[in-house]
C-alpha cells in the first residue's frame, strides 16, 4: 500500500480469506491485482467450512509487473507458478503426514 513493492508472493497454503479480503479491495483500487497462484481471482464463499486459500496468493502492484514476472519465471525457469504452487502444497501434505505419524508414534510408545 505504501508503494515500496512491487510484487508480493506467498505459496505457502493456510492464508484465510479475512487475511486477505480488506487489503485485495484497496490493492485493486489502486489498479493492482490479486489472485491465486493458478492466477485465478481469489474467491470468498461465505457458505464455505473451510476459509483457507489454498492456492497461495500473488499480488502485483499492476499488469506490467505481473506479466513481466510470470515472463521472466517461465524464462528463468522454464515452470509457471501452477507448477511451483503444487510443489509446495505437497511438500506442505507430506511435512502434515509425517507430524501425524511422529504424533501417532508417541501416544503407542506412551502407552
Amino acid at each position: 500500500m505504501d508503494q515500496k513493492a512491487d510484487l508480493y508472493l506467498n505459496q505457502v497454503p493456510g492464508l484465510k480469506c479475512w487475511d486477505m479480503c480488506a487489503g485485495e479491495a484497496l490493492i485493486q483500487a489502486m489498479m493492482g491485482i490479486v489472485c491465486d497462484s493458478d492466477h485465478k481471482p481469489l474467491f470468498y464463499d461465505h457458505t464455505a467450512k473451510d476459509f483457507t486459500i489454498q492456492n497461495g496468493i500473488m499480488v502485483s502492484k499492476n499488469k506490467t509487473v505481473f506479466d513481466l514476472t510470470n515472463e521472466r519465471l517461465m524464462q528463468n525457469t522454464g515452470h509457471d507458478l501452477p507448477y511451483y504452487q503444487k510443489k509446495t502444497n505437497r511438500e506442505v501434505e507430506e511435512y502434515r503426514r509425517a507430524k501425524e505419524e511422529r504424533l501417532a508414534s508417541n501416544k503407542q510408545t506412551a502407552k
